[in-house]
C-alpha cells in the first residue's frame, strides 16, 4: 500500500485502548515521536471495538482533541492484532511489521529509535514518552477540552474556595475481582496521611470519583466537610480532569484519570501526592510513571 492510500505511513499511529486516561497516555506518546520525526500523528480506533472477555467496553474518547483526519480505522485490526500477539507470545519484546510493541511497563528506550510509519501498541503510561512536546501537549489538552454550563458553574465555586486540594478516589470496575487484584484498591491510610502531608491550613477537600458518594462514605471523617463533585450525564469525563488540574494540590488514585489531573495543572505551584506502588501487580518497574517532583505514599492496599 503507497503512502497516499495510507497516509499513516507518513508519520506515527497509536492504536487506542482502554478508557480516556489510558487513551491520552497512548496519544501523548504518539505525539512525542511525531515531534521528534516532525511527522504527522493518528490514531486508530479499531482495537477499541475487539473486548476480550470481562473487559470494560471502552469507546474513542479523543474526538474533543483530534481533527478526523487524523482518527483512521484499520478494520482488520481484529485479524492482524491476533496474529501479532500470537507471534509476540513467542517471541517477546519484538516489533511485528509497522508495529512496535511496548516492552515492559517502564519506559521503553527503542522508542527513541521509532520511524516514519511505526504502529505503536500499549498502554504507553510514563511521562518519558512525551517529555520533548510536553508544554505544547498540556496547552493543547486544556484549550480543546469542551465544556458544559456545569463546568463553568463548578469552576466558579471551586475559586470561591481559595486554595482546594483534590482527592481522586476510583472504584468502579476496579471492585471486580480480577481488576482489584492487578490494579489494587487503596486503603484509607493512603489518603489519611495523604492530607496529613497537605493540610497545612487547612485547605478544603474537594473529591472526584466515578461513585461519588461512595467515595464519601469510604473517606468517612476525612470527607466530613468534602465537596463532592458530581457531573451530570451531559457533562464529558474530560471536564472533571480539568477540574482536578485546578487544585492546589492533588491527591490520586492509582488510576490514569487522576494522574492526567494531576499532570495537567501547573507543575511549578501544585503539589502531587500519588502512591506507590501504582499496581497492586508485583514486579512491575514503575519509576517512570510519576514524573520526579510528585511525592509518594506507601499505597496500603487491603488496609483500612
Amino acid at each position: 500500500m503507497n503512502e497516499l492510500a495510507d497516509p499513516t505511513r507518513l508519520g506515527i499511529t497509536a492504536n487506542l485502548v482502554g478508557g480516556l486516561g489510558n487513551q491520552l497516555f497512548q496519544y501523548a506518546a504518539a505525539r512525542g515521536a511525531a515531534g521528534r520525526l516532525e511527522c504527522p500523528m493518528f490514531v486508530d480506533v479499531a482495537t477499541l471495538a475487539r473486548l476480550n472477555p470481562n473487559d470494560t467496553l471502552r469507546e474513542f474518547a479523543l474526538g474533543w482533541l483530534l481533527d478526523p483526519a487524523q482518527v483512521v480505522d484499520s478494520g482488520t485490526a481484529a485479524e492482524s492484532g491476533r496474529w501479532s500477539a500470537a507471534l509476540r507470545r513467542r517471541l517477546p519484546g519484538i516489533s511485528v511489521g509497522r508495529t512496535f510493541q511496548q516492552q515492559g511497563f517502564a519506559y521503553d528506550p527503542r522508542f527513541e529509535k521509532l520511524h516514519r510509519g511505526a504502529i505503536l501498541s500499549g498502554y504507553f503510561q510514563s511521562w518519558r514518552y512525551s517529555a520533548n512536546v510536553q508544554d505544547q501537549l498540556r496547552q493543547d489538552i486544556l484549550n480543546r477540552i469542551p465544556h458544559s454550563a456545569w463546568f463553568d458553574e463548578t469552576t466558579d465555586l471551586l475559586n470561591s474556595l481559595g486554595p482546594w486540594i483534590a482527592v481522586h478516589v476510583r472504584r468502579g470496575d476496579y471492585l471486580q475481582a480480577r481488576n482489584s487484584a492487578y490494579h489494587g484498591l487503596l486503603g484509607l491510610s493512603y489518603y489519611a496521611r495523604a492530607l496529613a502531608r497537605l493540610r497545612n491550613s487547612g485547605e478544603p477537600v474537594v473529591i472526584f470519583s466515578d461513585e461519588p458518594e461512595a467515595a464519601r462514605a469510604f473517606l468517612g471523617p476525612l470527607a466530613a466537610q468534602a465537596l463532592v463533585v458530581d457531573s451530570p450525564p451531559q457533562a464529558h469525563e474530560a471536564e472533571s480532569i480539568e477540574l482536578m488540574s485546578q487544585a492546589s494540590a492533588v491527591v490520586t488514585a492509582n488510576s490514569s484519570f487522576s494522574w492526567w489531573g494531576a499532570w495537567l495543572a501547573d507543575p511549578a505551584t501544585t503539589t502531587v501526592v500519588c502512591p506507590t506502588p501504582w499496581l497492586d501487580q508485583a514486579g512491575l518497574d514503575e519509576h517512570d510513571l510519576r514524573p520526579p517532583q510528585w511525592i509518594t505514599i506507601d499505597s496500603s492496599f487491603g488496609q483500612q
